[in-house]
């Protein structure tokens, strides 16, 4: 467990602009805000849109805009991070719900693998961390942590590739890159990952 004085001084480094701050307080805050994403993500959206995927955005708003971030109390950051999300649910179900689509036909996100632990097992998350066995919840908050400190095009192909399963064929027509181009930006993302995570993975949470 993170003392308070601990993150305060992470509060202080981040809206600094320490993006290795900034992650921490995301490892800290992801469980909480995770299951406040799933409890107000409705019901209909659930077909289209995952918990994780509102919450990248949130995370990349997170690092863009810290420095606007004003201490109030010992759980302010995480107040700011849900205010945050709020915002981004809203302008998800606006989105969504001016698409005329049929979503009844769509499969559930809940019928797909866990795409974290497939992530983390790409980038040998295994390999970097002590040799206690990680909870699901630690792997989910490391790799969500470490991909919000990737540039937009890393964060987009491992997406693709690996949090939603698209094939390189794929991918490659949604980036409009050809699939050597994807192959070799898939692996530089890999690589970015990798050494975030093991700068993370030594963060007691």
């Amino acid at each position: 467990m993170v003392s308070d004085e601990t993150t305060r001084s992470w509060i202080n480094q981040a809206v600094g602009g320490d993006l290795l701050a900034i992650q921490r307080l995301i490892m800290v805050h992801h469980t909480r805000l995770r299951a406040m994403a799933d409890q107000r993500l409705a019901a209909p959206m659930r077909t289209k849109l995952e918990p994780d995927d509102v919450l990248q955005q949130v995370y990349a708003d997170v690092i863009q805009r810290v420095a606007e971030f004003q201490y109030r109390g010992a759980d302010s950051f995480f107040h700011w991070l849900t205010r945050i999300l709020e915002s981004k649910l809203i302008d998800a179900h606006r989105f969504f719900h001016a698409a005329v689509r049929d979503v009844d036909r769509e499969i559930p996100p809940a019928e797909r693998p866990s795409g974290c632990e497939s992530l983390a097992a790409r980038a040998a998350l295994d390999s970097l961390t002590p040799s206690r066995i990680l909870a699901r919840e630690e792997v989910d908050s490391l790799v969500m942590a470490a991909l919000a400190g990737l540039s937009a095009d890393h964060r987009r192909v491992l997406e693709l590739r690996f949090l939603k399963g698209h094939p390189l064929t794929e991918v490659s027509e949604l980036m409009g890159r050809s699939p050597a181009a994807v192959q070799m930006l898939c692996a530089r993302a890999l690589r970015r990952l990798r050494q975030s995570l093991s700068q993370l993975s030594r963060t007691e949470i």
